[in-house]
């Protein structure tokens, strides 16, 4: 929502690491930041399928674009394993909490690691085209994942390192991320890494969902 925009400009002025904000309204179907929201419904909806959009055009500024959800915490150091992995148009994660391999049909939109190439860039415009109107754009992207076989270089991370949120607790000493999906609500996204010793953050209580 354009609403946080400055918000979020000021605290880039606080850190380390500065970054900047890009907002396009014709992207997003919620403006309105006090509406009622929740998977699937509101805002929530409207920030999911904005992503596409997103990648998308820093992908046509000759970017190389790692997108991740704000629900992820990194164990261990990312890029040495991406760079490991090989040469790539695309690298994502399994959503499925078993491991599926390379023909996974649950390919989870969560964590995207992408070369500006004529490929990527095919393939964002029609995950965009697939998941405008919808309510969830993990559908979509699969969909443009299948049109896509054969027709770019891609790779599914291995799970035990890159597991979903359910897969977690499983592999949790060979994973290099923690991605706390399959949970609903804030509350319980916080315990998730409270639970796991990766909560380091001093904030008032959450209100449970």
């Amino acid at each position: 929502s354009k609403q946080v925009v400055p918000g979020l400009k000021e605290l880039s002025a606080t850190m380390s690491v500065h970054f900047d904000i890009y907002h396009d309204p014709s992207w997003s179907g919620v403006e309105d930041p006090h509406a009622e929201t929740s998977y699937k419904n509101g805002v929530w909806a409207s920030v999911v399928t904005h992503r596409p959009y997103l990648i998308l055009r820093l992908l046509n500024e000759g970017c190389t674009v790692l997108y991740e959800d704000i629900d992820t915490a990194w164990i261990k150091p990312v890029f040495p394993v991406l760079d490991r992995a090989g040469d790539y148009d695309l690298m994502a994660t399994d959503d499925w909490n078993v491991p599926m391999g390379q023909n996974t049909t649950n390919v989870c939109s969560c964590f995207l690691y992408l070369q500006p190439t004529k490929a990527s860039k095919s393939f964002i415009e029609r995950y965009g085209e697939l998941a405008k109107g919808t309510a969830n754009d993990q559908s979509g992207f699969n969909k443009a994942l299948l049109d896509f076989r054969g027709k770019m270089r891609y790779l599914i991370l291995d799970v035990d390192q890159f597991p979903c949120g359910k897969r977690f607790p499983e592999v949790k000493a060979k994973a290099v991320i923690a991605h706390a999906n399959w949970l609903i609500g804030r509350g319980s996204k916080v315990q998730f890494f409270v639970k796991h010793g990766l909560w380091k953050v001093k904030a008032p209580a959450i209100r449970k969902p």
